[in-house]
This record gives C-alpha cells, sequence and structure tokens, in this order.
C-alpha cells in the first residue's frame, strides 16, 4: 500500500505534463496554395416591347397610316448582357389579306406563320438599324448609315434627313429605337377588320438570339395619284353650235402612242378614274358660262367625257368635288403607273359665242369608289 501511494503523485505528475504538451501542436506550420474558379453565364436572348405607331412627333399616337406621309414606330429593346450586344433591330410592316396575326399560309395572309423576308411596294415593308456595338450618339449622328428600308429603290423611305427623323436613346439595358417611316404609294389598302397592315419587331443579338413582339391589325388609308402627261388640252377653234354628235369639237386627250404620254393611274385599292371642271372659262375680254345641260344661252359651253369615242355613253363634265365617272377603273396598281391611252373630251358651245381664247381647268381624279 505504501509503494502504491508513492506511484499516485508521480501519475498525476505525468498527467499534468501531457496535458500540457498537447496545446503545443499549434505551432506547427501549415501550407496552403489556391486555384482559380470559373463559370460561364449563358447568352441572355434580348426581349422587345410591343411595337407602338405614333405620329411623327412622337407623341401622339396613329390610328391609321396614310401612304406618303411619315409616321414613327417606337421599339423598346432591352439586353441584359448589354446594349452593345444588340446587333440589328428590324421591324416588318405586312399586309394580311385576313387580318388574323396568329395564322399565315402563305402570299398575302400574314401573321406569325408567315413573316415576309423580303419587302414588297404593295405588301411589305422592312425597316432595319444596325446597333452592334455603335452608341447611341453615333448612330444620331449619321442615322441614314445605320438605318435602311426595303423594297428599295421604292417610295417605301425611312426619315433620316428631316427634323423628325429615326433615332434611337439608351436607359440602363434598354435601348429605344424610333423607325420615322412613310409607306408607300401602293402600299395595299386596308380597313383593319377584314384586312390589316401588322408590325412585327425582330432584334437580333451579337449570339444571333432573337426576341420578338408585335402590333397587329393596323388600317392603311386609300391613296391615289392621277398624273397627267400634257399640260393642257387645246380644243383649237372650235365650231359653235350644233348638238352632242361624234365629231363635235372632239378631243382626244391624253393618248399615250402621241407626245406627251396620257394619264397615269396609281393606287393602293379598288379606284376609278373621274374628272370635274373647275367652272367658268376665262377669256381676255370675255367669260364663257359653264353649263351642266346642253347650252340655252349665248356664251354658254359644256363639256362630256369618256375613256372610249362614243359620246352616246359620255357623261356631262361637273363641277362636283367627286367628279364623274370616265369609264376607267381597276385594282391595285404598283409603283409604275398603269397609263390609258383614250381619254375622249367633247366640248358644245352655244351658237352665239363671242371671239376670244378662254381657258380653264380640267381635273382628273383617281378615286377610291
Amino acid at each position: 500500500m505504501k509503494g502504491l501511494k508513492k506511484l499516485l503523485p508521480i501519475a498525476m505528475v505525468f498527467a499534468m505534463l501531457s496535458a500540457l504538451l498537447v496545446p503545443g501542436a499549434v505551432l506547427a506550420t501549415e501550407g496552403d496554395d489556391t486555384v482559380g474558379g470559373t463559370f460561364g453565364a449563358p447568352n441572355n436572348a434580348p426581349t422587345v416591347a410591343a411595337p407602338v405607331l405614333y405620329q411623327s412627333d412622337e407623341t401622339n399616337p396613329a390610328t391609321s397610316v396614310d401612304p406618303q406621309t411619315q409616321y414613327a414606330i417606337k421599339v423598346d429593346v432591352t439586353d441584359i448582357d448589354g446594349i452593345s450586344d444588340l446587333s440589328t433591330v428590324v421591324v416588318t410592316l405586312m399586309y394580311d389579306s385576313d387580318n388574323n396575326w396568329a395564322t399565315g399560309t402563305g402570299g398575302q395572309d400574314t401573321g406569325s406563320a408567315n413573316i415576309p423576308g423580303s419587302g414588297n411596294v404593295n405588301y411589305a415593308g422592312i425597316l432595319t438599324v444596325s446597333s452592334a456595338g455603335i452608341t447611341a450618339a453615333t448612330i444620331n449622328a449619321a442615322p441614314a448609315t445605320y438605318f435602311s428600308v426595303a423594297p428599295a429603290s421604292s417610295t417605301w423611305a425611312v426619315e433620316t434627313a428631316a427634323a423628325n427623323k429615326c433615332n434611337v436613346s439608351d436607359s440602363g439595358s434598354t435601348r429605344t429605337f424610333w423607325f420615322h417611316f412613310k409607306a408607300g404609294t401602293v402600299a395595299s389598302e386596308a380597313d383593319g377588320t377584314s384586312q390589316g397592315w401588322h408590325i412585327y419587331a425582330l432584334a437580333t443579338d451579337a449570339s444571333t438570339d432573337t426576341g420578338n413582339n408585335n402590333l397587329a391589325g393596323q388600317t392603311m388609308n386609300f391613296y391615289s395619284q392621277a398624273v397627267v402627261g400634257p399640260t393642257s388640252v387645246d380644243f383649237s377653234t372650235i365650231t359653235v353650235g350644233g348638238t352632242w354628235t361624234d365629231d363635235v369639237n372632239e378631243q382626244k386627250a391624253y393618248d399615250i402612242g402621241e407626245t406627251p404620254t396620257g394619264i397615269q393611274w396609281i393606287a393602293n385599292g379598288a379606284w376609278a378614274g373621274k374628272v370635274k371642271n373647275s367652272g367658268n372659262w376665262g377669256g381676255t375680254n370675255f367669260t364663257a358660262t359653264f353649263v351642266t345641260i346642253t347650252p340655252a344661252s349665248a356664251q354658254e359651253f359644256a363639256l362630256k367625257a369618256l375613256n372610249a369615242d362614243t359620246i352616246a355613253s359620255a357623261t356631262i363634265v361637273t363641277t362636283a368635288a367627286a367628279g364623274v365617272a370616265t369609264g376607267d377603273s381597276g385594282t391595285i396598281t404598283l409603283e409604275s403607273p398603269t397609263s390609258v391611252d383614250t381619254e375622249y373630251l367633247w366640248l358644245l358651245a352655244h351658237a352665239t359665242f363671242s371671239k376670244d381664247t378662254y381657258t380653264g381647268t380640267i381635273t382628273y381624279i383617281c378615286s377610291n369608289n
């Protein structure tokens, strides 16, 4: 027992020394090194807000389009990878024969399933802006360099020179594009109900990812031109008196086979040729009184018109703003006008007429009815 008692203090001392020695391990030197970490985020496709159609002032919304009048289409495009990632924005204006965006079977039946790939004077205008890595200031300084239109060499146009012109502006990761444009002369008439024009915006980024949106079912108003070749019709010295006969002061006006060429009809829908007279014709010393019946009194005269040499079918010309029918009619034309090679006028004057040279104005109208 005595021996055991002596050993216990020694064991306790050893245990205490062991406990003191364990913390001493923190004094060792630890080695370390670093390695880089990398991961890639996928490209983000641009997002496109629905296009909005405005008057050229960029303030007042437009409810319809008149060919050859300037309008502005606003398109907001956002790219969270940065505005510099945007490559192109293309706005396609397309005629749709059934005005249904959800379908598109081909031809003029356009829509989400049938987006035209090229411009057409009657049915599609394509507006494009190149934006890749280009600042807004650079684009706005020379919009003609970056904005373009198809079909080229047509009356479709982007406005790059006037006070109100194509431009862009930036806000964060969003770029606002203003496409100032004029629809071509024969962009097909559409009532916005049975037929319409869709506005489709497509944005493409540097990785060729795309985003799109649309404004469907817009109205295109009727537009026409009647371009008269010669500046005047000269009946020369007329025969006074008589009745409406085939040889009464007949003037084969505007014969395309002669020089100058004849009336040229241009229209973006169904059209009819019409004609009207300004009223009385003035002379140096006298006045010729225009009437819409067979002349019954001195100094009275009347006119008839038709697109064929058949006076019995001709119509007496009036001063009505709408004009009277010439017999010409047709459907939508190309920008190259339709010419008529037979357009006749007859002048009947009362037997009592003072010698003079009389002048007035005859107007040809390309009407919507």
